[in-house]
């Protein structure tokens, strides 16, 4: 049967043809000259040019119609707010965590929660830091004595956390306008 253009785009995102992360976004370069920026370029090594040539020459940004326009992954990683910037293309860019009582989410006027949800936003790199402190230290059980000292006992392994987390936010479709949500419950974690 013949596909409309909505299926054929839908399936190229599908079959990892396209990337949400790789396309241009009308973003001004200069949102994404942050302390983020800093410590990349910091980490790489020296780059040479204008800002703009730096990017384009890393492959974090293209030029659309003689501009130079970030790629999303750009966004992602250096704006101090991608989240705030990408809602303008109907995008979230944020991690919510909520912490529940009991084993299921009740929805309602009496939620459930046991405290209010938080939303991290940032650079991506630290959003996903923050996140995994912030669910470590709700996880934490006590402290045991280790060789260098006290340190804290989770309830599941640190590793183990954060790589749920890093994978929800390097693998999740930047092109939808929902947030990554970090559900705590008394016998699991649903990222």
């Amino acid at each position: 049967r013949m596909m409309s253009a909505a299926e054929v785009t839908a399936l190229s995102y599908q079959r990892g043809e396209r990337s949400a992360s790789s396309e241009p976004v009308a973003v001004s370069l200069a949102r994404l000259q942050t302390d983020a920026w800093r410590r990349f370029a910091a980490q790489r090594g020296p780059l040479t040019g204008a800002f703009a040539e730096q990017l384009l020459r890393i492959g974090l940004a293209e030029e659309v119609n003689g501009q130079v326009q970030p790629r999303r992954a750009a966004v992602l990683l250096f704006a101090d707010a991608p989240g705030s910037l990408l809602a303008a293309f109907d995008a979230r860019a944020d991690i919510r965590v909520m912490v529940y009582d009991g084993k299921h989410a009740v929805a309602g006027s009496t939620a459930n929660l046991r405290k209010p949800a938080k939303t991290i936003r940032g650079p991506l790199v630290d959003q996903i830091d923050a996140a995994v402190r912030l669910v470590l230290d709700e996880l934490a059980q006590g402290l045991t004595l280790s060789s260098s000292g006290f340190r804290t006992v989770h309830a599941y392994p640190a590793r183990v956390v954060k790589e749920a987390i890093v994978n929800a936010s390097i693998h999740r479709d930047y092109r939808l306008n929902r947030d990554i949500f970090v559900r705590i419950f008394d016998d699991r974690i649903e990222v």
